[in-house]
């Protein structure tokens, strides 16, 4: 366990990119200019978003009804209908002078693990991806040891919070001590270096104190 990288999130809105803060951020140093990185990106090939309202479905726009009635958006007005693909997602950060983002996926808005690998393959130098897996998955053992042996891919989000996350379909579970969760991190562990980001939500969610 001690090999793995931890980084925890917690989020004020869930369903926003993170580029409020505009073109001015890139600084010229002498010669040199700062890049942004923004580490922390949603691509979606299609939406297929599942959590404690639900099934998602899409109004167009950005715009989304969950089966309890609950609408929202998770996407900022004009940047797509029913999805937020790779070259959208490269004209974004174009926009805001951000050089490369990493790929973190969430039941929000659906796994989108296969397809945010197919855009880290074709862009290397613009995505960094992470894959995500729900452990209580009958194969989840088996899908991760293909994400990261067959796939190549060095980072696991895992999106646990109530809110948007695991948490919101399956009984709160203990993040040190649950056996399912715990056999995944301890198989990730035998690769150095291994990110995992964990997004437990904030302290309203029963999910934060697991």
């Amino acid at each position: 366990m001690k090999d793995l990288l931890f980084f925890s999130e917690t989020f004020a809105k869930m369903n926003r990119f993170h580029y409020n803060k505009g073109k001015s951020f890139a600084k010229k140093i002498g010669r040199r200019i700062m890049k942004k990185i923004d580490a922390h990106l949603h691509l979606v090939r299609d939406l297929a978003s599942y959590k404690g309202n639900g099934r998602s479905n899409a109004l167009g726009n950005g715009l989304v009804v969950w089966d309890s009635g609950f609408k929202t958006s998770l996407f900022p007005a004009g940047w797509g209908d029913d999805a937020f693909r790779a070259d959208a997602a490269r004209k974004v950060m174009e926009d805001h002078d951000v050089a490369k983002a990493v790929l973190l996926q969430g039941s929000l808005y659906g796994f989108q693990n296969y397809y945010s690998w197919q855009a880290a393959k074709a862009a290397p130098d613009r995505f960094a991806p992470a894959f995500s897996v729900d452990p209580f998955a009958s194969e989840a053992e088996k899908i991760v040891k293909r994400h990261v042996e067959d796939l190549g891919f060095r980072a696991l989000k895992l999106e646990v919070s109530q809110a948007g996350g695991l948490m919101g379909y399956h009984l709160p579970f203990d993040l040190a001590e649950d056996d399912r969760l715990g056999k995944i991190l301890d198989y990730l562990s035998s690769y150095p270096g291994f990110a995992v980001a964990v997004d437990y939500g904030d302290s309203s969610q029963a999910s934060h104190f697991q």
